[in-house]
């Protein structure tokens, strides 16, 4: 009989401890669903934010003088559609006045006014190792201004292997070289469907401190219509013919690298540096080669730097590269202050830009750019 009662206490005491034990492992399970729950809810699957920003361009030379003065509205959104599809825009107003003389056909800084499209874009990542984006695709993706910026519409793919800060990847695009906001900035282009293909690897470290991003690729444009070449004539490129019957001189095949390194030493002190070199195999020697030398300090909120190029005649297409560089038979110099405020949401940028000719002729001359920009951003959702 004792025996009985001691293995049934024994029992009750066991069954009693198992219960216990297993109501605080449903209350933990309970708490962390709960946080779990708590986190979706907080988490948005969209971001809205707008930018609203101030500029001004002066710009003189023999052949052109310009003071333009403007008023940017931007907008940008991202939205998660599925955990696999991400959206993206960013879109705005352009509201443009002051003055503009320029001898030739194609004027860089016209006073505007027109809604733009920077970036509008799907995509889909089926793995985490690939990103498959369609759309109206950023050039700045390529970090080459001597070779082209703006948004082109078309397809991009990107295959990418990460190992702890490093990562390894290879990516591709082909677009449709023609948008509203060239057309708006340096004349109508309606002929012809033109072809701007890239292949390129890179490699990126990242943490919290340094930044370094290496890229090199292949480029290539085709099919450019009479109209571009027409202009890019203003630009610096080699252009045969006249009006309707405008022909580049060479083609644009050739190789691109890019590299971006940042470095913050303490929260005073960094350092950052970019840089471009390009060679276009269709051109001949002295007038297929360009490239772009830009780095500075950081001193907390101040950014102070400097920058050399040069981009020979036939490097790139002048249509498509940056104006601020005077596009193609240019070399010089710049400097840049940014200053951005303590909120970190407000900043105010000083370019100064000498452009000199290369070779003389009768559609361009040196050129002095000043450019002011002050931006707030503001976040909506």
């Amino acid at each position: 009989m004792i025996v009985f009662i001691i293995g049934s206490t024994s029992t009750n005491l066991y069954a009693r401890k198992r219960k216990r034990s297993q109501f605080v492992r449903n209350k933990s399970v309970y708490k962390l669903a709960k946080k779990n729950k708590s986190q979706k809810k907080k988490k948005t699957n969209y971001k809205v934010k707008a930018l609203i920003g101030f500029k001004s361009d002066v710009v003189d030379g023999d052949d052109k003088e310009a003071r333009v003065f403007g008023l940017d509205l931007n907008v940008l959104g991202k939205l998660n559609i599925t955990p696999y599809i991400e959206g993206k825009i960013d879109a705005g107003l352009i509201l443009e006045t002051g003055s503009n003389k320029d001898l030739g056909i194609a004027s860089d800084y016209e006073p505007t006014q027109s809604v733009y499209l920077n970036e509008a874009t799907l995509t889909w990542s089926p793995l985490e190792l690939i990103d498959l984006k369609a759309g109206s695709l950023n050039q700045k993706e390529l970090n080459s201004p001597l070779l082209v910026v703006g948004s082109f519409p078309g397809a991009f793919e990107k295959i990418k292997y990460k190992v702890g800060s490093i990562e390894l990847y290879a990516k591709a695009s082909q677009t449709i070289p023609n948008n509203h906001q060239l057309n708006q900035r340096i004349g109508k282009v309606d002929e012809g469907t033109p072809f701007f293909m890239t292949e390129s690897v890179g490699i990126s470290y990242k943490t919290s401190t340094v930044l370094i991003d290496a890229q090199v690729g292949h480029f290539r444009f085709n099919d450019l219509s009479s109209d571009v070449a027409l202009k890019s004539r203003e630009f610096g490129n080699s252009v045969g013919g006249s009006g309707l019957n405008s022909d580049f001189l060479y083609g644009f095949d050739g190789y691109n690298s890019s590299l971006t390194m940042k470095a913050k030493i303490n929260n005073d002190f960094g350092l950052y540096s970019t840089g471009q070199l390009l060679v276009n195999n269709q051109s001949p020697e002295k007038r297929n080669q360009a490239y772009l030398l830009n780095g500075g300090l950081s001193f907390g909120s101040l950014k102070v730097g400097g920058q050399v190029f040069e981009n020979q005649s036939d490097a790139s297409v002048g249509y498509y590269n940056s104006k601020y560089y005077s596009h193609n038979n240019r070399n010089g110099y710049g400097v840049e202050v940014t200053k951005t405020f303590w909120d970190s949401k407000s900043q105010i940028k000083l370019n100064y830009t000498q452009s000199n000719l290369i070779e003389k002729n009768i559609f361009q001359s040196d050129e002095t750019i000043i450019s002011i920009n002050f931006t707030k951003l503001y976040s909506i959702f």
